[in-house]
């Protein structure tokens, strides 16, 4: 489920103002039928909101704004190496949703870019590889990390960019950790994020005397980032197959 932040809005007609490239289109119903006009008319057609609309008023005119945001997207795969998910929550479960995710975003030519954390285990070593599951291709981007934070002293904003990229789906591990500080700091950036809610995963932790499992840790990040807001910012969580991962998402404002 993704989110967004919201405002108080006028009424009729309500409108909203984006961080990214907006267009709208209005959809004109006179109770018999309907004429669409402007860019992407298309998906007035096929608006719920319009349906819901349609359904619930008399035949009398009613017209609709459809707000259309794009947003080119990634998956960002973090650290799901070998030496990384020992003792991790259900690991061979997230590498495999992480592995269809994966399998989807290529299939719909959408860009994977890896990370794997350099800083604790020495490349090339058993404990660096990705796990079997899951394979780099030779023309997706590698990011060496070496600290939580995915940007930090790395090249991904810079290949990011070159992707044109605007919008992350994130999965990997660690929840609380690398998956959490990368999220943030993407937030930060100007990026909208997208966590996949059952493609990332951590190990159970103790501090100060508390003890909290890993299914605990990956339900309060899934908790919290689903609560994130920024002006501007669409942020949420999705599981990995209902996940969207194509190049423009639709927000629509209806008024009469």
């Amino acid at each position: 489920m993704t989110t967004r932040s919201c405002a108080k809005r006028s009424r009729s007609p309500r409108t909203t103002s984006w961080s990214r490239s907006t267009r709208s289109t209005r959809f004109i119903h006179d109770g018999d039928g309907g004429i669409a006009t402007g860019p992407r008319a298309k998906h007035a057609t096929r608006s719920p909101i319009l349906a819901h609309v349609l359904a619930q008023s008399p035949p009398r005119r009613v017209e609709i704004i459809v707000v259309v945001v794009s947003s080119s997207s990634a998956v960002i795969v973090i650290d799901l190496q070998v030496g990384v998910v020992i003792d991790c929550v259900d690991a061979a479960g997230v590498v495999a949703r992480t592995a269809t995710l994966v399998d989807r975003a290529r299939a719909e030519g959408v860009p994977v870019v890896w990370v794997q954390d350099h800083g604790d285990f020495a490349e090339g070593t058993e404990s660096w590889q990705l796990v079997p599951a899951l394979r780099r291709r030779d023309d997706e981007p590698l990011v060496r990390k070496a600290y939580r934070d995915s940007f930090a002293d790395t090249d991904l904003d810079d290949i990011l960019t070159g992707l044109g990229v605007t919008r992350l789906v994130v999965a990997g591990a660690q929840s609380d950790y690398c998956i959490r500080t990368t999220t943030q700091s993407a937030a930060a950036r100007g990026y909208e994020v997208t966590l996949v809610s059952d493609a990332h995963t951590t190990t159970d932790a103790e501090h100060d005397g508390v003890m909290i499992t890993g299914a605990q840790i990956v339900a309060h990040t899934n908790m919290y980032f689903r609560g994130l807001r920024s002006p501007g910012q669409m942020f949420g969580i999705d599981t990995h197959g209902a996940v969207a991962l194509g190049s423009s998402d639709i927000r629509e404002e209806v008024g009469r």
